[in-house]
Formats: C-alpha cells, structure tokens, sequence
C-alpha cells in the first residue's frame, strides 16, 4: 500500500481527527449511556421511600449500574474473581412443589416461636437494628410486617418450617449450570426482616441462591477483588460498614429482589441488602469447582477470622470440598492454583486440626496418582523445577506439612 493511502487510513481512525460535530456525537452517545446507567439506579433508589435521608444519601454516593446496565468492564471484574456476576433466575424455576402463601408462612412462624419461647437454644437468630439480640421478643418481627418500626426493626434468622417447606423444595434451576455448577445443595434457611431492616456489608460462607417470599428488597453488591477484600478486612471490628468504605469499592451492583426472580450472590461477594418492604425470604447454599478461587482469596485475606470466626471451620471445610471438586470436574489448575495460593493459611490451619489435614492429605494422594496430575507445571513458579510435578507438589505443599498429622 503506497504510503499516502496508509496515511489516509490513519487520519480515518484516528480519534484526534474527529470533526467537531462527531466529537459532539460521540459525547451526546456517552451522556445518554451514563444517563441510562443513572435513571436505572435512580429508579430503584425511589424505593427507599421511608427511609431516613442520610441513608438515601450515602447510596447515592456509592458508584453503582444495575444488572442490566453492568459495563463490560465490571462484567469482566466479577467473571475473573467469581466465574460470573449476579444473576437472576425466574424464581418458577426453582420450585420444586407448590411454595406456601403467606398466610401459612405467618402461621407456621408464629408456631415456631410460641414452640421455642422455653427453649434456651431457639431455632432462630434474632437481630434488632441489625444486631444480634437474644433479649428481644421474637414476635415482634412478625408484628412488624403490618407496623414497622424505622427506629428498632427486629428480624429472625437461619430457621426452617419443614411443614409447608420441606428441605428439597427450594433448588438450583438448571439454567445455572450456564454459568456455575451447583454441588451440594444445602443449608435451607428461612429469613423473616420487616421494612427498614438492613444488614451491614458481609461476605456469606457459601454461594448463595435466595428468593424473596412477599417481602421487597434493595441488595447492594461488591466482588471480591483484592482492592474490596483488603477494604473490608480494615473495617473489621467497626459499624456501618456500608457508610465507611462503601464509596471506595469497586465493581458495586444494585438490584432488586422481588418474588419473581432468584438471585445468585456468588461466594466471596461483599453484599449489603435493605427492606423496602417486609416479608420472608428463602435461602440455600452450594459449592462448586469455581468456589475453590474465592475460598483461597478469602483466606488469603483473613476474612475467615470475622465474625468471631464464626464460620472459620465452614470456611476449611468447603475449601477442601470445593477443591476436590475442581480436580474432578475438569478444574484442576484452578484448583492447585487456588491450594498454593493458601499454602501459608493451609500449614496454619493443619497444625490444629489433623481430622482436616488427614482428609485433605488423602485427597492429594488419590489425585497425584491419576493420569490428571502429570504434565502440570506448578502455579508457583519456583524456578528450576526439575522435579516432576508429584515429587514437587508433595515436597512443597503436602506432606512435609500435612503428613504428620496422618
């Protein structure tokens, strides 16, 4: 091409040639998208009606897209952290019988309650102004579905109504599988938060599928990334999370959540969620080979320390689950990469608890003697491995720690 014509085809993609009226255009297309972006989070913030203006205020000022106006480049920022972004699932789809009205959600509950009142273990965690209060009366939760209380919202949580909600009755849709593969569904919780309860930013042990039965909800989103995880672990042990570090996160998501859809809140993903209107919500839990990368970066950072480590043998357990997955389930340089990156954590938590390490020193052995473990060089880079990957991964990562508890 003679050298003219080249430079022609420069001038023509050159974006600093652009004439006025296509810089004028392009800015109008780039306005009118962040005009979208706004009206859509604009739209679901007017649901905070009621609610008092400093809270109106502070989300307003949190960098935020919906679910359907998500950059490519936060898309991209949840799928290399968490496989994939929050979805939503037609909430038909994850029935597996007839779901109970809310008249017999009401009913049940309140015989749960009155059955529990003498018992000094209930079978439900209360939380007053989002805080765990054993002294509250648990009925006024439900008093608080017809008379909320902005100043003092009682919630109850993490109990089950097996009459009119058997264990099986909530599941994964099948769709999911699109996107993440479901394991060991479990965990069945029932959730019941009047209007203007809120709970503060957290991360939930496991992947997550909840559904809103009658209530409404605003759920505010983060990824997992490093620059997040670090944010929120320096604003452990403090309140209102949410006002300290929420403007400072990256990637945030805002969604509603009704009774038409399921959402999926992937493991690892800080996430805070305000009543608009009061009801029940429906929850499981389940692993999948992808959540060995976010159980190693959770780790990594300590989180499973919060909470009074509350959920720290949760954290482990599904670790080594969710690694064992991955092997076999045509993950398996996810999950080495994700145990060598918790090495450090791994030694730490072996030398206490030999039942784990004996389990996960069984689950090395069985996968370093399968065909899957040859030609595999080691995510650690270590210069000059001559080894063969076997000899070095038990060298560095198993049994010199690990083995002495078998």
């Amino acid at each position: 091409m003679p050298p003219q014509r080249v430079q022609r085809e420069h001038r023509r993609y050159n974006p600093h040639s652009l004439t006025e009226d296509q810089d004028q255009d392009l800015k109008a297309t780039h306005d009118s998208q962040e005009s979208i972006l706004q009206n859509g989070v604009r739209r679901l913030l007017e649901g905070l009606d009621g609610f008092d203006e400093s809270t109106k205020a502070l989300l307003e000022s949190i960098p935020l897209s919906t679910l359907d106006d998500i950059s490519e480049g936060d898309k991209n920022l949840w799928e290399q952290v968490h496989t994939t972004y929050p979805r939503l699932f037609q909430s038909k789809k994850c029935w597996g019988g007839q779901p109970p009205t809310d008249v017999a959600l009401f009913l049940a509950t309140m015989k749960m309650i009155s059955e529990s009142k003498s018992s000094s273990n209930p079978p439900y965690t209360a939380f007053c102004r989002g805080e765990i209060d054993g002294e509250v009366d648990p009925s006024i939760a439900l008093a608080q579905l017809w008379s909320p209380d902005p100043a003092m919202p009682v919630s109850l949580v993490g109990f089950n109504l097996p009459e009119i909600l058997p264990k099986t009755i909530f599941r994964a849709p099948e769709e999911m599988s699109l996107y993440i593969e479901p394991f060991e569904e479990g965990n069945q919780q029932l959730l019941v938060t009047p209007t203007y309860s809120k709970t503060d930013l957290h991360i939930d042990p496991g992947e997550g599928l909840s559904l809103s039965l009658g209530s409404e909800k605003l759920c505010l989103l983060f990824p997992g990334t490093k620059h997040n995880l670090d944010m929120l672990q320096k604003a452990e042990g403090q309140k209102e999370k949410l006002a300290r570090i929420g403007r400072y996160l990256e990637g945030g998501l805002i969604t509603n959540m009704t009774s038409s859809h399921a959402i999926h809140i992937p493991l690892g993903s800080i996430h805070s969620v305000l009543t608009t209107n009061g009801g029940f919500l429906i929850t499981i839990d389940f692993i999948a080979p992808t959540s060995a990368k976010s159980y190693s970066s959770l780790l990594s950072t300590g989180l499973d320390r919060v909470d009074g480590r509350r959920y720290q043998n949760v954290y482990f357990d599904r670790f080594i689950s969710s690694i064992e997955l991955a092997l076999d389930n045509n993950r398996v340089l996810l999950g080495i990469d994700s145990w060598v990156k918790s090495s450090d954590r791994i030694e730490e938590w072996a030398g206490g608890h030999p039942t784990w390490s004996r389990k996960a020193t069984k689950m090395w052995n069985r996968f370093l003697k399968s065909p899957e473990s040859k030609n595999i060089l080691c995510p650690c880079g270590e210069p000059g491995q001559s080894q063969f990957f076997q000899e070095h991964f038990k060298c560095h990562y198993i049994f010199e720690r690990l083995d002495r508890h078998r």
